[in-house]
């Protein structure tokens, strides 16, 4: 992946930060990457926005890397998710933010290097 794709994906990731009264949950033990890649991932409001494909680590940082789907189910966008936006669950990856919250994220302007 490009260093500059990666980064954009990083700061896209780091600026969705959990609402007001969200808890932080236990996230995955180390060494589950395996059982993580081709989990569905679901916003905090209960809607299916997209799958797992990978993990990383960008400057010490674990990331869950997701194809998310785009609004109008043209395309999709890969993101980078840092480990405390997201809680594992037995049958999929449930994110700390709303759906309206990720949309809001993707479709701010890339910022520039």
């Amino acid at each position: 992946m490009p260093k500059m794709l990666l980064a954009v994906l990083v700061a896209v990731a780091l600026t969705a930060l959990p609402g007001e009264g969200q808890q932080m949950h236990p996230q995955p033990r180390a060494g589950s990457s395996v059982l993580l890649v081709g989990l569905p991932v679901f916003t905090s409001d209960g809607q299916e926005i997209g799958k797992v494909i990978g993990l990383a680590k960008h400057q010490g940082e674990h990331l869950l890397i997701a194809e998310i789907e785009q609004r109008l189910g043209i395309g999709s966008q890969t993101v980078a998710i840092p480990i405390d936006m997201f809680v594992q669950r037995a049958d999929r990856i449930e994110l700390t933010i709303t759906a309206e919250q990720m949309a809001d994220k993707l479709a701010r302007p890339k910022p520039k290097r």
